[in-house]
């Protein structure tokens, strides 16, 4: 399994560049609806020291998954640059009370010691890089609600509207009327 850590606390003053081919039997992901695939490949530039430390870096990694809605087994290459700060965790002086973040807050991570997992970040980027909803393509059409029929292969000959059987007598009113 692939674990590396770099000691912020060693870092060079012009920063550290890394570039790393991770096999995918290094680092499997997987997950109830996706699983990673192929090999990952990063690159980071890291800078400053064990109290704040500035990561530049991007990825390139593939997943396989069911599509959400038609269940077909389908490919992603997920691609992200990213860019995060590292700073010492203040355990004399934080508070319990809640505070607001702006958005160059939310790009800051705290570190207990002076250490930073590679593994544990890029599996972070990875997640944070996942669509909200896994699709074979943007214009899926899924599965049928009654004959299970795939709607991107064929058209069923199944009902399309749907009325909820509660509003079955008021819909008999109206017909009444006209």
């Amino acid at each position: 399994m692939y674990q590396e850590t770099i000691d912020l606390s060693h870092l060079p003053l012009e920063g550290l560049r890394l570039e790393r081919r991770v096999n995918s039997n290094a680092l499997k992901i997987r997950e109830e609806d996706w699983e990673s695939q192929g090999d990952l490949l990063f690159e980071l530039f890291l800078q400053g020291n064990a109290g704040k430390t500035l990561v530049e870096g991007s990825f390139a990694a593939g997943i396989t998954f069911n599509c959400h809605r038609c269940l077909e087994r389908t490919s992603l290459d997920l691609r992200r640059s990213f860019h995060l700060t590292y700073v010492a965790r203040d355990t004399a002086g934080s508070s319990k009370e809640e505070i607001e973040l702006s958005a160059n807050e939310l790009e800051v991570a705290y570190l207990d010691g002076q250490f930073l997992s590679l593994q544990e970040m890029l599996r972070e980027q990875i997640y944070l890089a996942l669509p909200m909803k896994l699709l074979c393509k943007t214009d899926c059409r899924g599965l049928c609600i009654h004959c299970g029929a795939d709607l991107n292969e064929v058209e069923c000959a199944c009902p399309t509207e749907q009325i909820d059987p509660r509003w079955i007598t008021l819909k008999k009113i109206a017909q009444k009327e006209n």
